[in-house]
C-alpha cells in the first residue's frame, strides 16, 4: 500500500512540474508600492504604466498588453498598477481610473497621457516613438482616408477601377502636416466618389513606390483614374 501511495505522489509531482513549465511568465511588471514605483522610474527609460480600476478591468485587455510587452521586449517596459490593491500609490499619482488609464514615463519623469487607440498596433507605434506625433492613420478625423501600408495594397487599390487622389508624404514633412487636415476633410466629403489615399513613402518597405512614381519631394499628389481603352 505504501508503495502505491509513493508512486501516486511521484506521478502528482511530475504532472505539477510539467504544468508549471508550460505557464508563460508575464513580461508586465506588477507595481503596488510607492517605493517600488520610484525605483522603476529610475531604472526604466521607456515606461508605460497601466493603471487599472481592478484586476477584472485589466483582465479584459490582459492578452493585448501581454502581446505589446512581447513585441517591445528590450525596448520598453510595461507596468501594471491595480488601484483596487495599490490605493496609496494611485492616490499619490492622482489616478482614479474608471476602467483603465495609461501613462508614459521617460527617463525617470512623466512624459504624457496615452491618447491613442487601445490596440496592440497603436501601443507599439507609440512606444517606438513616444515623443512623436500621432500617426496620420490614428487621427480621429482621418478615418475616411485610405492609409496604404504596402505597395501591394496600393496595387490592389488601383485595380479596383476607382478614381484615386494619392498623397505621397513623409511624417516629418511640415507641408504634409499642414495639408493633412484638409486632405482628411476632402476624403470625407468625396467618400464614395473619389478615394483619397495617404502613403508614407518614408518607410523602407515603401521605397519601391517612391521609385516607381519618382517621388522626390513632399508632399507629392497624383490623380489616378481607370479608363477603359477600346481597341479596333
Amino acid at each position: 500500500m505504501a508503495r502505491i501511495y509513493l508512486l501516486l505522489l511521484i506521478l502528482m509531482v511530475n504532472v505539477s512540474v510539467k504544468l508549471g513549465a508550460r505557464q508563460k511568465v508575464s513580461l508586465i511588471q506588477g507595481i503596488d508600492d510607492p517605493k517600488e514605483f520610484k525605483k522603476t522610474l529610475r531604472t526604466k527609460t521607456n515606461l508605460l504604466i497601466i493603471y487599472a480600476k481592478s484586476g477584472k478591468e485589466y483582465g479584459k485587455l490582459k492578452n493585448m498588453f501581454e502581446d505589446v510587452a512581447e513585441q517591445m521586449k528590450g525596448k520598453a517596459t510595461l507596468g501594471l498598477v491595480d488601484c483596487s490593491d495599490a490605493k496609496k500609490l494611485c492616490k499619490n499619482q492622482k489616478v482614479s481610473p474608471s476602467t483603465i488609464e495609461v501613462k508614459h514615463y521617460k527617463d525617470g519623469s512623466f512624459n504624457k497621457e496615452y491618447d491613442r487607440k487601445l490596440v496592440s498596433k497603436s501601443l507599439v507605434n507609440f512606444l517606438m516613438d513616444p515623443t512623436g506625433d500621432i500617426p496620420w492613420e490614428e487621427e480621429p478625423t482621418a478615418g475616411d482616408v485610405v492609409h496604404v501600408e504596402t505597395p501591394e495594397q496600393f496595387g490592389k487599390l488601383l485595380k479596383q477601377k476607382k478614381k484615386i487622389l494619392a498623397m505621397f508624404y513623409a511624417p516629418w514633412c511640415g507641408f504634409c502636416k499642414r495639408m493633412k487636415p484638409d486632405f482628411s476633410a476632402a476624403a470625407t466629403e468625396l467618400k464614395g466618389k473619389v478615394a483619397l489615399a495617404g502613403i508614407d513613402v518614408d518607410k523602407p518597405h515603401q521605397m519601391p513606390l517612391r521609385a516607381e512614381y519618382n517621388i522626390t519631394g513632399f508632399p507629392t499628389i497624383y490623380y489616378f483614374e481607370y479608363v477603359l481603352l477600346h481597341t479596333a
